[in-house]
């Protein structure tokens, strides 16, 4: 699927996006690949962007990203490395005690400036 996008709310009239969606996968999980690369052409110049996010398509989790702004002098990768979609907990994960010489304090009780 290759879509193209003017949106002249938020987009100049010299700019051009295209959207591209692919279904790929990553971390052996289906995933759609969206790209979109914007085109601005100001003052006789051209400056090209590209962004990249790997969606999981189960779980809408982004697992990575890319993008290269200002013709690649800006670039920018996050990428997942591992991941449990069903983890499993046990009352213990959710217990916290206080460090030694802290007090717990009913923020009611407290005195209002």
């Amino acid at each position: 699927m290759d879509i193209r996008i003017i949106n002249k709310k938020y987009t100049s009239p010299d700019t051009k996006k295209t959207v591209h969606v692919v279904e790929e996968s990553l971390l052996n999980r289906p995933v759609y690949h969206i790209s979109l690369k914007t085109e601005l052409e100001r003052n006789g110049k051209s400056n090209v962007s590209y962004q990249d996010w790997w969606i999981d398509k189960e779980t809408g989790f982004k697992l990575k990203s890319t993008g290269n702004w200002n013709n690649n002098r800006q670039t920018h990768e996050y990428t997942v490395t591992k991941v449990n979609f069903k983890p499993t907990f046990s009352e213990k994960d959710f217990t916290f005690e206080l460090p030694v010489g802290v007090t717990l304090v009913n923020e009611k009780k407290l005195k209002k400036n």
